[in-house]
């Protein structure tokens, strides 16, 4: 029985596999993995294919978005030279069987199989966990401070300071003054976290993004509010 099968939709690889979870036929779009389609048990691979055609559009449209988004990511070989705000990435070969990665002060140090491609998906992928673990401790060790420091210099107040993944959003304030970051906020220069956490603390006072809220934010940032905007707009979110 085959489990998988893969046919061109207009040069654009679709894979198609059973699943026994799948209630529907359902299409998922991946960077780096592609076009999969998880056909249920009552479904033939006739019919998936068939309501993959009817979605030709849909699919062209989303993978053009995941290429200019793969083309975007860094991949990363042997000889990439990659810092995040304070430590410095370091890869090894090794002979070990499974990929393990350490924090130091100052570096990130990640064992890889020797055996292993580094180019495989699967291990870029590791490679981007172990980054983003080390923002994620980058992060609880520097945002919690800086919003404090910029609200006591401009007399502002919050409750607490929450530290997520966001993918969505570099940043939030909530009905009661909780201001929610993203740890993804530690690849933006450091300008740029401090613009992001002074438009949050601006939404203590000001709850929406009317004129009253941008010329608030402008007193707080030398009237650079939207050049600011406009300059954090060119960065992307979860993009190394």
């Amino acid at each position: 029985m085959i489990s998988e099968k893969t046919i061109s939709l207009d040069g654009v690889p679709v894979t198609f596999y059973k699943s026994k979870r799948a209630k529907n036929i359902n299409i998922s779009i991946r960077p780096f993995i592609g076009v999969r389609v998880a056909v249920p048990r009552f479904a033939t691979y006739r019919q998936a294919q068939l309501f993959v055609q009817s979605r030709k559009l849909w699919i062209k449209k989303h993978t053009d978005n995941m290429t200019q988004y793969e083309n975007r990511q860094t991949v990363f070989d042997w000889n990439t030279v990659f810092k995040t705000k304070t430590h410095q990435l370091n890869l090894f070969k090794s002979k070990i069987q499974v990929i393990n990665f350490k924090i130091t002060d100052n570096q990130l140090i990640i064992n890889i199989p020797e055996t292993k491609n580094i180019a495989e998906n699967a291990v870029q992928i590791a490679i981007q966990k172990a980054i983003e673990n080390t923002y994620r401790l980058e992060a609880k060790n520097y945002l919690p401070n800086r919003v404090n420091e910029l609200a006591s210099k401009h007399g502002l107040t919050y409750k607490k300071v929450k530290i997520n993944n966001a993918k969505t959003r570099w940043g939030s304030c909530s009905g009661i003054n909780n201001i929610n970051l993203t740890l993804q906020l530690m690849r933006l220069p450091n300008h740029l976290i401090d613009y992001v956490i002074l438009h949050e603390l601006a939404h203590t006072k000001v709850k929406n993004h009317s004129i009253t809220f941008w010329n608030f934010l402008d007193t707080l940032t030398d009237n650079n509010a939207k050049k600011l905007d406009k300059e954090l707009k060119t960065y992307y979110l979860n993009v190394f």
